[in-house]
């Protein structure tokens, strides 16, 4: 396998998180909403100096705990716990400085920090029971519904109270409004704040925990597979998809829980293939596969760079759109080309 002419560019694409520049990445576009609860915690709402501590405490170990769980899970753990740790921080944080920034809003009003409170706590209890590994896919689903279903209410709720401020659609809001009348003015013009802020947060966590629930939902497919001892990794190939982009390789070990490794695809002779797997926290390692007579739909014997050789399966996913999961199934490299023509 050495002496193979194979070129030294690492694999191309990406199934995951694969380095911790993507991480960076992450941790800055995600929290963008938060950097706004911040800024608007700090600068623009005051109540006394605690709580503008605690805002400033907020922003700063953001970056502070974000940077240690990319740089920990990186070193110690894998791509795939880095990224779910990452993510479930940045909704926490993302909750927590709107939940700071409607208490400040709704000061001296203790019923309806409470009733917001509530919310919050339908929110995080969502986000809970979507994020525990051990809750079955059928059942995170149908916690997505209810969390969207929650959503909803909130959107419909602040257009009720639009409605009952005395919303004009050229003259903004007036103060002859329902709830004017029932409130008061100064009350109603804080609750609005305070929706604004909860809907701001639930929009957060209603993406971010979707990202988390597609991952789990796309990756989870290999644990739970039939345990059959011959195999000891999995090829997969995800086809390219909006008519523009290169199909993706990855490879993945039985047995593992990160995302799979990049593969390359680096040419086919005399009945070879050869690829190149760029090894999480290792160096770049060629393999090749090879079909023999009698092995079963999709399963090749793969002959890694150091001369060992073992069986792997090769599946193939077979879907339509980004966040719609394909179905993975077992082909081979004839039925594939078919499908790329």
């Amino acid at each position: 396998m050495s002496s193979k002419p194979f070129d030294r560019e690492p694999p191309g694409g990406r199934l995951g998180p694969e380095s911790i520049a993507a991480g960076y990445v992450i941790l800055v576009f995600c929290g963008i909403m938060f950097y706004g609860f911040s800024i608007a915690n700090i600068n623009y709402i005051y109540v006394n100096d605690f709580l503008r501590l605690v805002a400033q405490a907020l922003l700063a170990g953001y970056f502070i705990v974000g940077v240690s769980i990319i740089h920990i899970g990186w070193s110690f753990f894998n791509r795939k716990k880095m990224f779910l740790a990452l993510v479930s921080m940045i909704v926490l944080w993302t909750v927590a400085a709107s939940v700071l920034c409607f208490l400040q809003v709704l000061n001296g009003h203790p019923l309806a920090q409470l009733i917001f409170s509530v919310i919050v706590v339908i929110q995080l209890v969502c986000l809970i029971r979507v994020a525990r590994n051990h809750l079955p896919l059928s059942r995170q689903y149908k916690v997505v519904v209810t969390y969207a279903m929650t959503i909803a209410f909130i959107i419909f709720g602040v257009i009720a109270i639009l409605l009952l401020m005395g919303y004009r659609r050229g003259g903004g809001v007036g103060s002859d409004g329902i709830l004017h009348q029932w409130l008061g003015e100064d009350l109603v013009s804080k609750v609005g704040g305070a929706y604004v802020s909860v809907g701001m947060s639930a929009l957060a966590i209603v993406v971010l925990t979707g990202g988390i629930v597609h991952i789990r939902r796309k990756w989870n497919f290999f644990d739970e597979l039939p345990p059959d001892r011959t195999i000891e990794g999995y090829l997969i190939y995800i086809p390219p998809k909006f008519g523009y982009s290169k199909g993706k390789w990855g490879y993945l070990p039985v047995g593992s829980s990160d995302f799979p490794d990049p593969v390359a695809f680096i040419e086919e002779k005399s009945g070879v293939r050869y690829f190149k797997r760029k090894v999480h926290r290792a160096p770049i390692e060629d393999f090749s596969l090879l079909k023999k007579p009698g092995t079963e739909k999709g399963v090749f014997t793969c002959r890694v760079s150091d001369g060992e050789s073992k069986q792997v399966k090769v599946f193939y996913e077979d879907g339509v759109g980004k966040w719609r999961l394909g179905k993975w199934h077992p082909y081979e490299f004839e039925e594939i080309n078919e499908k790329e023509e």
